[in-house]
């Protein structure tokens, strides 16, 4: 009798294949690529935990982190990444991955006490000082959050036996856990991870993202922000004046060997039947261009085939590879589609000679914006102007945001990070 456990895993097939219908971005569980990020973060902590050692007063100054990138770029699966690496293979130096909201950042409070609580799930040694912060988290851990500076300065007043001279919540909770918990007791770094990043530019107030990027608290917490391109302006904002470039990454495409890894790696979780599994694995990297979210479109349309075909991979050429690539232009026309808002939609053909100018190895925006600027001026169609309102500088910003156009790593060039989607527009601006 055939092992079940050889068989293909259908039913898995069918509810990761489903999530294309939904467009459910959900966990990437087949990440592959980035190992280059990965090792530089990695060894920025390490030098964090060397300075803590070595008794430097701000050993986490300066090594805020942050991944921008066009929608679909893959951050939000680098921090996933990240996290489930550091919990999974977890020690007593392994950094702890702590996710955060925006709010919390806005409340020293409510972000020391979160932090606390982290703290004593990452740190196993079993001090007096360890002992009654888990027991002032443990009274109400589900509102330890809610209580911010009061539970902070609580823990402290029970390990001191005497009252708390605090009196400014604001002023004293960080002050309050170097105490509570002195560097000298960390062995295991605390590392902020907030998603969506950009969102801060609509914050207003004190924050502390200037603290945390200065390392005023002494303590070994470094935060790591993932947004869109733009993402840093908004760190700007709340005071961080200069970071060091290196750790403001932007995220493109995957290279061919890792997207087609990806492949493999679904391939074989779902036991998927089929003698060419490295020619699945090539085509469905080439049609994505190594670009995250179109990865996994392809492969939740790869899954689907495989699923009405009864687990079978067939040919890559003929009627299941046509169903394939049908459906994974269809969900990439989508996006594209979906980066569209009207002001760039009113100006379509503008938008294809900026996009075909950018072609690799791109142009500097002052390139750009000598391009756009002269086509809009001598062309009389519609398509072909500046949407109402908006100066050649604005124009080439939105695009910007909205992912059509990206800085490039080494120099200042801007490039369309996916060449389909220089194609896409450039279909419809000719229509």
């Amino acid at each position: 009798m055939e092992n079940e456990d050889s068989k293909p895993d259908i039913e898995n097939l069918k509810r990761f294949s489903s999530r294309i219908l939904t467009k459910d971005r959900g966990k990437s569980p087949f990440f592959s690529g980035r190992s280059q990020e990965i090792d530089d973060v990695e060894l920025s902590i390490e030098g964090v935990m060397e300075r803590l050692r070595d008794g430097r007063p701000r050993p986490a100054a300066d090594e805020t982190w942050l991944f921008q990138g066009s929608p679909g770029a893959g951050k939000s699966a680098l921090l996933e990444r990240l996290e489930e690496k550091w919990s999974t293979q977890a020690n007593e130096r392994t950094p702890f991955a702590l996710p955060v909201r925006a709010d919390l950042i806005f409340s020293q409070a409510n972000l020391v006490a979160k932090i606390a609580d982290a703290v004593v799930m990452a740190n196993s040694k079993d001090t007096k000082a360890e002992t009654e912060l888990r027991q002032a988290v443990s009274t109400d851990r589900g509102s330890a959050t809610d209580i911010g500076g009061e539970f902070i300065i609580k823990a402290s007043t029970r390990i001191s036996e005497a009252k708390s001279i605090f009196t400014n919540p604001r002023e004293s909770t960080w002050e309050t856990l170097a105490r509570v918990f002195p560097p000298e007791h960390w062995s295991r770094p605390i590392v902020l991870l907030l998603d969506e990043a950009q969102s801060l530019h609509h914050w207003e107030g004190p924050s502390e993202i200037s603290n945390l990027h200065q390392g005023n608290h002494g303590l070994p917490i470094i935060p790591i922000y993932a947004g869109l391109s733009d993402t840093f302006e908004a760190l700007r904002k709340h005071g961080i004046t200069r970071m060091a470039q290196r750790r403001r990454v932007t995220l493109g495409a995957l290279k061919q060997s890792e997207a087609e890894a990806a492949v493999l790696l679904m391939l074989d979780a779902f036991r998927v039947e089929g003698d060419d599994h490295d020619g699945w694995a090539r085509k469905v990297a080439r049609d994505c261009c190594g670009w995250p979210q179109h990865l996994q479109t392809g492969l939740q349309a790869l899954a689907k085939a495989v699923v009405d075909n009864d687990g079978m991979l067939g040919p890559i050429e003929g009627a299941i590879a046509d169903s394939v690539f049908e459906m994974s232009e269809k969900y990439r026309n989508d996006y594209y589609e979906e980066r569209l808002d009207d002001d760039l939609a009113c100006s379509i053909g503008l938008m294809h000679i900026a996009l075909d100018a950018a072609r690799p190895p791109g142009k500097t925006l002052a390139e750009l914006k000598c391009i756009v600027a002269n086509s809009a001026h001598d062309n009389q169609e519609y398509k072909y102007q500046l949407p109402e309102k908006m100066d050649t500088p604005n124009f080439l910003n939105r695009m910007i945001k909205r992912g059509f156009l990206q800085q490039t790593k080494p120099g200042r060039r801007f490039i369309c990070p996916i060449p389909s989607m220089t194609d896409y527009i450039g279909k419809l601006a000719i229509e």
